[in-house]
């Protein structure tokens, strides 16, 4: 899990770092590090702008998440890096004469392709 998370963090580009209260209906946005708002009637607040994302509330539930991020992205360039790889494993696998593996593979292809299409591509 550690790994995942600093993977992310290495990809992860914060575009719009804001909330919304769900009390007073403030939207507050910080827009750079060390850029601390608080909302109107003083229950949320948000800090670091495009290089962390940090909330303040008394319960959850007290704001509405409104931050952008490009995590879309990085997930479409996993997905396509994992489509490669198989492409490029099933190639290795004739090359080598692995028919178990190919045979394999080709019988599963178009379940493969449709879990990773079904779970990513929204």
């Amino acid at each position: 899990m550690l790994a995942l998370q600093r993977w992310l963090r290495m990809r992860l580009k914060i575009l719009s770092n804001k909330i919304k209260c769900n009390f007073c209906g403030d939207v507050i946005e910080s827009k750079h590090v060390h850029d601390f708002k608080t909302c109107k009637c003083g229950r949320v607040s948000v800090d670091g702008g495009h290089e962390y994302m940090r909330r303040c509330f008394k319960e959850d539930g007290d704001y509405e998440e409104l931050s952008v991020t490009n995590l879309i992205d990085v997930v479409k360039e996993q997905i396509h890096e994992i489509l490669s790889d198989y492409e490029a494993i099933q190639k290795i696998a004739v090359k080598k004469g692995l028919d178990e593996l190919v045979d394999f593979m080709d019988e599963n292809r178009e379940e493969y392709f449709q879990i990773v299409n079904t779970n990513f591509s929204k």
